[in-house]
């Protein structure tokens, strides 16, 4: 008897031999995983964000919350972490393409970027030169003291008051941060100023009169700072306070009086002191203004006399 198969049953003979092949041919990885195609990449552990870590180690996955000079919370293959930010280095967002990298391994060049700068990195983005100036207003006294025939001698002098400015060049050290982010660092300032004083002046026998004093400092000085400096998108911000020495060599001419000779004077010996407060950003220098007190002291010099003087402005370096 001749036996006829019916379609239907040969082909599905055929197709489970198919599925059964393809199934001996598939390549499966020693370890037993599967392949990295068959990853899912909306798993935490592929986030696009990188933590690298002091330590040299880093953690990838997806930044949670962020809070420069506090801590970084991650969302991980391992959970959600909460990273101290002293153990920061650098925290770099959206480094991470489609494909994986391993812990420690650096960001893509061409990978988008967003850094925050850790302590390490801030301290040294902190440093370099830069431009800045001071506006003030100001006040002062001139004093001299004349010889009396038959000796002894007879003091002179009187208040005055103007405005002051300045622009110097400043360079400033990396700033040495510790565990707290107390920031300490150095600036040096080399520069040219101008004050105008209008001058009320006695000579000491019931004579008043009144004069223009223009003094023209050159400034070259340096400037201790403390304070926190916190990372930030925005580069690194310092805040606290600037103690300033500079040593102003000064030009001082006497417009509208005969009481010291030619008119002007040379003063190499001058002082200035300054005391800053406020905030620094470094990547927006000018944008963010410190709070100045200076005091200025000019000595004897020729026939001129001394000067005191004292401000009050605002400084941006």
């Amino acid at each position: 008897m001749q036996r006829h198969r019916h379609p239907a049953v040969g082909a599905a003979a055929i197709g489970f031999a198919v599925v059964v092949s393809a199934a001996a041919n598939a390549q499966v990885p020693p370890d037993g995983r599967e392949g990295p195609e068959s990853r899912s990449p909306s798993t935490p552990s592929e986030g696009r964000d990188v933590v690298e870590l002091r330590d040299g180690s880093s953690v990838r996955g997806t930044i949670l919350r962020e809070e420069p000079g506090r801590f970084v919370i991650v969302l991980s293959g391992l959970g959600t972490q909460t990273i101290a930010w002293q153990d920061v280095r650098r925290v770099v967002a959206g480094a991470v393409g489609s494909d994986p990298i391993a812990a420690g391994a650096e960001p893509s060049p061409s990978a988008p970027q967003n850094e925050v700068l850790g302590p390490d990195e801030a301290g040294g983005a902190w440093a370099g030169l830069s431009l800045g100036w001071e506006a003030r207003l100001d006040a002062n006294v001139l004093l001299k003291r004349y010889s009396i025939a038959g000796g002894g001698g007879e003091w002179a002098g009187g208040p005055g008051g103007g405005a002051g400015a300045s622009v110097s060049l400043h360079f400033r050290t990396p700033a040495a941060i510790d565990d707290r982010h107390r920031a300490a660092w150095m600036d040096f300032e080399l520069g040219v100023g101008d004050v105008l004083h209008v001058q009320d002046w006695n000579d000491g026998i019931g004579r008043p009169t009144a004069f223009l004093e223009n003094e023209t400092p050159v400034i070259a000085g340096v400037h201790f700072a403390t304070g926190v400096i916190t990372p930030s998108r925005r580069g690194p911000e310092w805040s606290g306070i600037v103690l300033g020495i500079a040593w102003v060599p000064t030009y001082a001419y006497f417009f509208g009086s005969g009481n010291f000779g030619a008119g002007g004077r040379f003063d190499p010996a001058g002082i200035r002191l300054t005391l800053d407060a406020g905030r620094v950003r470094r990547s927006d220098v000018g944008h963010v203004p410190m709070i100045r007190v200076v005091f200025t002291w000019l000595p004897y010099a020729g026939d001129g006399p001394t000067t005191l003087g004292a401000g009050v402005g605002c400084v941006f370096y």
